[in-house]
């Protein structure tokens, strides 16, 4: 099985220069589908995400559509906002977001063989203050447990504001959408391969041996290539 993670978007449409797109066995973005780092406009983030979701839609097995931190604070649900709000975005598309949860079509967890991939990593402290123990579950559970708990309560996803928190997201009990490589890679689920976007880097880069740094597109036109066990970094 060959797949591709590509890393956080923010309105840029690189992602359709990827040669071959879909003869992966399986695609999947980082999210962060909003909020421009670049000159990109609102109305060509939109249309950029909704060529996201036919992609989608068109091939429902194959692609597979991450919620970041960016894309949370649109859904209507949302108690926090976060840089790059936009509030003329959000009147746009906070229904269709909305419905996208409710259809399934943004999801929160994916597992491919090993490999853990979330928007931020899934740290031991926040899964066991959720769900509970992470070290007694299987990943396959792990990722099943951290589905389901997207699916029935969302706000758990959102930013933790309890005494001691970093705005920035650094601390272990801050969610799979919001924490930072420092704080997981100190507190991580064990026993496989972490692969996040959320923190920008120029390259793809692996933290350690067991976390894989993918928001690079700002940086670089760089895709992660999983296949079987094995990572190589491609270049598009």
């Amino acid at each position: 099985m060959k797949s591709l993670v590509i890393g956080d978007v923010h309105g840029r449409s690189v992602w359709e220069e990827i040669p071959e797109l879909l003869t992966f066995d399986r695609v999947v973005f980082l999210g962060d589908y909003f909020d421009a780092k670049e000159d990109i406009s609102e109305e060509k983030q939109i249309a950029n995400f909704l060529k996201i979701l036919n992609l989608k839609n068109s091939n429902p097995e194959k692609v597979t559509l991450l919620t970041g931190n960016h894309d949370l604070h649109y859904f209507p649900f949302s108690e926090n906002v976060f840089s790059g709000f936009s509030q003329g975005l959000y009147y746009s598309i906070s229904e269709m977001m909305h419905e996208a949860y409710q259809n399934g079509v943004l999801e929160a967890v994916c597992l491919i063989n090993h490999f853990l991939i979330t928007h931020a990593g899934v740290t031991k402290t926040w899964f066991t203050e959720k769900i509970g123990n992470p070290e007694k579950l299987p990943l396959e559970e792990i990722n099943e447990s951290i589905a389901k708990l997207w699916s029935i309560s969302p706000k758990a996803f959102g930013f933790d504001n309890r005494a001691g928190a970093w705005p920035d997201g650094d601390n272990i009990f801050q969610s799979p959408f919001l924490v930072r490589p420092g704080s997981l890679n100190r507190d991580r689920i064990p026993h496989c391969i972490h692969v996040i976007g959320h923190t920008q880097v120029q390259k793809i880069t692996m933290m350690g041996n067991n976390l894989i740094l993918c928001d690079a597109l700002g940086y670089s036109r760089e895709a992660l290539i999983i296949r079987d066990s094995k990572i190589m970094v491609m270049e598009f």
